[in-house]
């Protein structure tokens, strides 16, 4: 399956008594940007990708310490911090970010806070707030020490009680074990590089393989999101869209028989 180059999202429109736009998300090669157009000033926030293996930091634990495959724990986290990450306020600006960084390994929060604190005095300045909430979420892949997770998340931004249009940005949330926590170790936006891990579970697998082939337009992420003997549901990502599958076994087949797209 053919990756497409990431679509920019549309940036909202603010009252034209003042320049403002709102939030973009966009692959720049092989590293992923966060950007931040807000108040007149255009700031690439880099959530680059990491080749090296991150080294997590140890913290407060939010998941489970059994060993093994951490499938919910993996998908809560993930739940979890991405709102943090992409959200913020004037009034706690700081204090938001340092709540994000402690989701993240060291090397991801390095790069999000050398990159964020760029907006820091156009938020305050601005009284800007932004909001990041996750409307589902699924698992791409997992083995004991890593995790994907496919989140769509809606995002909305306000200035001075303002607000702009949302925007929909669905995310794929790569994750690092760090003893009993799961830390954020990249963002995806647009296109997933293929890197492990995969499910290991050959069922769950054929799912995401049977979604994948009949979801509309050429998809860049699959998650699971249920699995209840001959009945799954499926999210998908791709250039234009985002759906909740419905697939029903048949036999040694799997096919969709629903599609609810997600605004």
């Amino acid at each position: 399956m053919s990756i497409p180059p990431p679509p920019p999202f549309p940036p909202p429109s603010y009252p034209p008594a003042r320049r403002s736009r709102g939030v973009l998300l966009a692959v720049v090669g092989g590293v992923l940007a966060l950007v931040l157009v807000i108040a007149a000033v255009t700031v690439a926030l880099v959530l680059a990708d990491g080749d090296d293996d991150p080294e997590p930091s140890a913290g407060p634990s939010t998941t489970s310490a059994a060993p093994g495959i951490d499938r919910a724990g993996a998908v809560e986290a993930a739940r979890t911090a991405l709102p943090k990450i992409i959200g913020y306020t004037w009034q706690t600006f700081d204090a938001d970010v340092a709540a994000a960084k402690d989701l993240m390994t060291p090397e991801q929060a390095e790069r999000y806070d050398g990159s964020i604190g760029a907006v820091r005095a156009t938020v305050l300045s601005q009284r800007l707030t932004v909001t990041g909430t996750v409307q589902d979420a699924g698992l791409v892949g997992i083995d004991e020490d890593s995790a994907k997770v496919l989140l769509l998340a809606t995002q909305t931004s306000s200035r001075a009680g303002a607000p702009a249009p949302p925007t929909t940005p669905s995310v794929v949330v790569r994750l690092a074990r760090a003893g009993d926590r799961w830390l954020v170790a990249d963002l995806l936006v647009g296109a997933d590089r293929g890197e492990d891990p995969a499910e290991p579970d050959p069922d769950r697998r054929a799912v995401l393989a049977a979604a994948a082939a009949q979801a509309p337009g050429e998809i860049w992420a699959s998650a699971l999101t249920d699995l209840s003997g001959d009945r799954a549901t499926v999210l998908v990502a791709s250039a234009t869209t985002r759906a909740r599958l419905t697939l029903e076994r048949s036999g040694d087949t799997w096919r969709v028989t629903a599609t609810d797209p997600v605004p």
